[in-house]
């Protein structure tokens, strides 16, 4: 049992301590730790005012680096795409500033932007799963190319291909039903007219951060990164495509493509003038049948691409009759009708045509017939 001098023993301990503490903090520790907690507030303040500076001297060095590659960008992409059609794809997730300032940047190439669709998350949630394989079998036969064992996600591919390579005047019904259900898979803009290129806007997808990361967002992003990955491949199949976004982590799209050695030129950094300007090169660079990466991160080629110019359309050979006389010289020998021998006292520039009537061919038997007599 514990009794009042065990109390007391502890009082008077508690209070010594005290007393050791206060003699030892008011004598000799007492300049000792007051220097080196005062050092360390020095420190601490001449390391963020240094920061200050460097934060300021970047800002300053970046936004005259941004001035300098827009000074430079009519040099780059001016009038590069003149007379060329641009349709834009809006991925969920992308800003509003990044689809303008690439938009403004294709117009100053000399491109017409036929149009723009922003795709919904009905895309991809896993909660629409049913829906989308339902909607997927109803507009199957809308869509052309798409095989009767098509999987959902490429028959939606191909439906968005149609709409945005063809127009929608060519495609009115597929184009109703994928943006008039009651969750619309896409709305559209504009795109009334067919374009030569196709430009999809990707998202920038942050890493999973905290120390308990959601495993079912896990996933969904997964099979986001994985299915939007495959829409932009079977577009790139159909024709021209550029895939333009970010190429920082696993989960972004540009990323994946780049990885998975994709026939789809892309470009990074779209936040940045660079990566702007780099869209308009990347489309001509498409439009004459080539490949290119472009930007900042991972798998780039390039940080600025060259100024590319269309490729000169040759015209064919052409069909029918023609008054050039080179017309017939590249002509094989074979399909050339054999020159007939000319008649005997008969110069060979006057030989009669095959087809000259009958009657006309004895023109001399009356001066013949008075020579006789």
């Amino acid at each position: 049992m514990v009794d009042f001098r065990y109390h007391l023993v502890s009082l008077i301990s508690v209070f010594f301590a005290l007393a050791i503490g206060i003699i030892l903090g008011a004598g000799p520790l007492q300049n000792s730790i007051g220097n080196v907690l005062q050092s360390q507030v020095s420190d601490l303040r001449s390391t963020n005012e240094q920061l200050k500076v460097d934060n300021a001297e970047l800002e300053e060095s970046m936004s005259l680096q941004e001035q300098a590659f827009d000074d430079v960008a009519p040099t780059l992409i001016g009038d590069t795409l003149t007379d060329r059609s641009v349709a834009i794809v809006v991925l969920p997730g992308v800003p509003d500033d990044d689809v303008a300032a690439v938009r403004t940047r294709l117009e100053e190439s000399g491109a017409t932007v036929s149009g723009r669709v922003a795709i919904n998350e009905t895309w991809t949630l896993a909660s629409q799963n049913s829906f989308r394989t339902t909607f997927a079998d109803q507009i199957s036969a809308y869509v052309p190319s798409a095989q009767d064992d098509a999987e959902t996600n490429q028959v939606l591919a191909l439906a968005l291909n149609s709409v945005v390579r063809d127009g929608v005047t060519t495609h009115d019904t597929l184009a109703g039903l994928m943006t008039g259900t009651d969750t619309p898979m896409m709305a559209i803009e504009g795109l009334t007219e067919a374009s030569d290129a196709v430009v999809v806007l990707t998202p920038d997808v942050e890493p999973a951060t905290g120390e308990t990361p959601d495993p079912d967002a896990e996933v969904q992003q997964q099979y986001t990164t994985t299915t939007y990955t495959a829409l932009v491949t079977e577009l790139g199949t159909r024709g021209p495509t550029v895939a333009a976004g970010a190429a920082d982590s696993e989960g972004d799209i540009v990323r994946a493509l780049r990885d998975g050695a994709t026939e789809v030129s892309t470009v990074d950094s779209i936040d940045l003038t660079v990566g702007r300007i780099n869209v308009p090169i990347a489309v001509a660079t498409e439009l004459n049948d080539g490949l290119i990466h472009l930007g900042l991160d991972a798998g780039a080629q390039r940080v600025l691409g060259e100024r590319t110019e269309m490729l000169a359309v040759i015209p064919g050979p052409v069909e029918g009759p023609t008054d050039s006389p080179e017309g017939d010289v590249d002509a094989p020998a074979e399909d050339q009708p054999a020159e007939e021998e000319p008649a005997e006292g008969q110069p060979a520039d006057e030989q009669p045509a095959e087809d000259a009537p009958a009657e006309e061919q004895p023109a001399d038997e009356p001066a013949t017939d008075e020579v006789d007599g």
